[in-house]
C-alpha cells in the first residue's frame, strides 16, 4: 500500500514537473511579435485605432502612422487600411494576395512572401499580414512594368493599378503582381 501511494505521488509530481517544464520552455523560446511603424490610409467612418501615432495629409486622403504587429487585412473595413497586392496567373485569376503599407515599394518576391521598402527599411510580408524586418540589402532584379490594369475585379475603378513582372528569388520564375502605384 505505501508503495502504491508513493508511485501515485511520483506520477503526479512528474506530470506537474513535465507540464511546468514544457510551459516554461514554450514561453521562454516564443518570441513576442515584431512591431513596426507603417503608414495606412484612414477610414474616418470607423472608430479611431489606438495604434495610431499620428495622422497626416496624403494625396489620397488621410494617412495614419501606426505601430502594428501585423498588417490589416485588405478586406477588413477598419480605421486603418493597407494597400492591396495580388499575384495573378496568365488568365489574371488571383493566386494569392498580400497587404502592404501605404506608399511602400515592392522590391522582390520569394515564395509566398513579398519584400517591401517602407521608409527605407526592408520588410518581408506574408499573405497573413505578418512581417519580418530584413536587416541586410538583397540583390533582386528590378521588376518590369507591363501595363496599367483597369479590368481586374480587385482593382475596379482604380487609376493607379498596374501589372509588374517579378523574378522569384527562390525559383527564378517570373511572377505577375498587380498593385496600385503611389497616388500623387
Amino acid at each position: 500500500m505505501p508503495h502504491s501511494l508513493i508511485l501515485r505521488s511520483f506520477v503526479v509530481l512528474t506530470s506537474i514537473a513535465v507540464a511546468s517544464l514544457t510551459t516554461y520552455r514554450t514561453t521562454s523560446v516564443a518570441q513576442s511579435p515584431q512591431t513596426a511603424e507603417f503608414y495606412f490610409m484612414v477610414n474616418d467612418k470607423v472608430k479611431p485605432d489606438p495604434r495610431v501615432i499620428k495622422i497626416s495629409r496624403h494625396p489620397c486622403g488621410k494617412a495614419a502612422l501606426a505601430r502594428v504587429t501585423s498588417l490589416p487585412d485588405v478586406d477588413t473595413k477598419g480605421y486603418l487600411s493597407s494597400d492591396k497586392v495580388v499575384e495573378v496567373d496568365p488568365r489574371n485569376n488571383r493566386i494569392q494576395r498580400w497587404a502592404k503599407p501605404v506608399d511602400s515599394a515592392i522590391v522582390a518576391i520569394d515564395g509566398d512572401r513579398i519584400l517591401v521598402d517602407a521608409d527605407k527599411k526592408l520588410y518581408w510580408i506574408k499573405p497573413s499580414g505578418n512581417f519580418q524586418l530584413q536587416p541586410n540589402q538583397i540583390a533582386a532584379k528590378e521588376p518590369i512594368f507591363e501595363s496599367r490594369v483597369k479590368d481586374h475585379p480587385e482593382f475596379k475603378n482604380s487609376g493607379y493599378a498596374g501589372l509588374w513582372r517579378f523574378q522569384d528569388l527562390k525559383t527564378g520564375k517570373t511572377r505577375k503582381i498587380i498593385y496600385e502605384a503611389n497616388c500623387t
